[in-house]
């Protein structure tokens, strides 16, 4: 069963969690607002849950996003759409719980705060996780290199620091990584070298430094995407649009 409805507004209706064969429901780019519902947790052959563009928010009793938690109840998930959202809240623990054959996670732009949950690398089918234009703070977690099969890692736009992890590496999928304005400081892994897929790499508006020795891409890469990849990396020190001094790179990757 689908269930796609536009042009709405208000709260969410309750009778929504009843629909227990329900595969497919997008209610987004709607004027909705309220809490999301817990009850979502019940609809167990949903595929689809498409709530992007709304005002939808967490309970305010609870710093983190329990409708998360009752989602994980969804075994047949494969697709969650939340973002543009104030949802104004933590991601839980219990984000690697969700679905196993979970592919798309889009989380941007709506208020999440505090960490990255680690348990995040339990999600070994995700392709794309978009944790864009939030507040969210710590480190990047280790455990993003358990997420094999992912193409697109977006978390620009946070206030991450530390380190850049090597276990990034492990993601060897990878096409779009995008780390750009947060605070992370230290070395460029050289290993994201070794990712043949990787196309486009964003780490402007950090406070990183040179690297030891160069990042070089390995395998054959076009001429098109080798030069996008040596652009984005060799630009950092004239970037025009903001402060040039926010990383520090004194060596330039050689791409042959």
């Amino acid at each position: 069963m689908l269930v796609i409805i536009y042009m709405l507004s208000g709260s969410m209706p309750r009778f929504l969690g009843n629909m227990s064969r329900l595969e497919i429901l997008d209610l987004s780019s709607n004027k909705m607002t309220g809490n999301v519902l817990q009850e979502f947790g019940n609809l167990r052959a949903l595929q689809v849950l498409s709530l992007q563009s709304n005002s939808f928010t967490n309970h305010p009793s609870s710093q983190t996003l329990n409708f998360i938690t009752s989602l994980t109840n969804c075994r047949q998930l494969e697709e969650l759409h939340i973002g543009g959202n104030p949802l104004d809240g933590m991601l839980p623990n219990s984000v690697g719980n969700l679905s196993s054959f979970l592919t798309k996670f889009y989380v941007y732009a709506s208020k999440l705060k505090g960490n990255i949950p680690g348990e995040i690398g339990n999600l070994s089918n995700l392709i794309v996780l978009s944790l864009e234009e939030n507040s969210l703070m710590g480190p990047i977690p280790t455990t993003v290199g358990g997420l094999r099969k992912i193409q697109v890692l977006y978390l620009h736009k946070n206030n991450l620091n530390g380190s850049i992890p090597s276990d990034i590496c492990l993601a060897r999928r990878l096409v779009d990584i995008t780390l750009n304005n947060n605070v992370l400081s230290g070395e460029i892994p050289s290993c994201i070298g070794n990712l043949t897929s990787l196309r486009n790499l964003y780490l402007h508006f950090n406070i990183l430094s040179s690297t030891n020795g160069s990042v070089e891409p390995k395998g054959s890469l076009d001429f098109e995407s080798a030069f996008k990849f040596s652009i984005w990396i060799s630009s950092f020190a004239s970037w025009r649009n903001g402060s040039c001094n926010r990383n520090s790179f004194v060596k330039q990757p050689v791409v042959r």
